[in-house]
């Protein structure tokens, strides 16, 4: 099942994407229950495995959940299902960013 046939069952509404490649996408998205904005990036684990970043991206996560700074993303939390991982920082740190 793709991440376009989850959206239903997913507990936030899809916005606007924001960056696209080949190892990961963010998009903006919006919590449903209270209306928060997060950056949501999303990495294929098949392509992750394939392009051997998976250290990379167990790096980057690790990195995201130790740091708590105003001009870096906070990593909110992430989880992962069977194709995907999926890591959610709060939009608001990125808006000076645009």
């Amino acid at each position: 099942m793709k991440l376009n046939e989850k959206k239903n069952s997913f507990p936030f509404i899809f916005k606007k994407k924001l960056k696209s490649n080949k190892n990961n996408k963010v998009r903006i998205v919006q919590k449903k229950d209270d209306k928060k904005l997060y950056a949501l990036k999303y990495i294929n684990k098949e392509k992750c495995v394939k392009m051997k970043a998976v250290q990379n991206v167990i790096q980057e996560r690790q990195l995201l959940e130790q740091i708590k700074h105003p001009f870096i993303v906070n990593l909110q939390f992430a989880f992962q299902d069977d194709e995907n991982m999926f890591m959610y920082c709060l939009f608001e740190s990125l808006l000076f960013i645009y």
